[in-house]
């Protein structure tokens, strides 16, 4: 799997370094619950606002301790605030987008030469770019 983010995407996870593990999407939606006077039951109604939380994992394995401890310095200042999150499924031809994202949490620490970092996203809606016909 492969992930992208920004105006000018920037990879954040690859096939092979840096990995991608923990994939999480959250999806939520926006539901009105109104008790009613003397009724068993509320009025339930979906406001249809999409909200999705993706959160993953990436390992990345640097040259030297002194590169790893930069990353994590540095990484996080160097991500924009915001843009579109894109995450290839492994085919390499299928995608998912989450347009406009804003970028909640990038921790990353270092173990050794190792960095681990964790993201956390929320947009909109996540949609699907199928493959193209040939």
């Amino acid at each position: 799997m492969k992930v992208t983010y920004g105006t000018t995407p920037v990879t954040l996870a690859d096939a092979a370094d840096p990995a991608l593990s923990a994939l999480k999407i959250n999806g939520r939606r926006v539901v009105q619950v109104e008790p009613l006077l003397r009724s068993t039951t509320a009025f339930i109604a979906s406001r249809a606002n999409h909200q999705t939380t993706v959160t993953f994992t990436c390992t990345k394995l640097h040259a030297t301790l002194q590169a790893a401890q930069e990353f994590c310095c540095v990484h996080q200042s160097a991500l924009a605030d915001d843009g579109d999150l894109v995450i290839w499924a492994s085919d390499g031809l299928t995608s998912f987008t989450l347009a406009d994202a804003c970028l909640q949490v990038c921790e990353s620490h270092a173990i050794g030469v190792t960095t681990i970092t964790d993201y956390s996203f929320t947009g909109a809606k996540l949609t699907v770019t199928p493959p193209e016909d040939p």
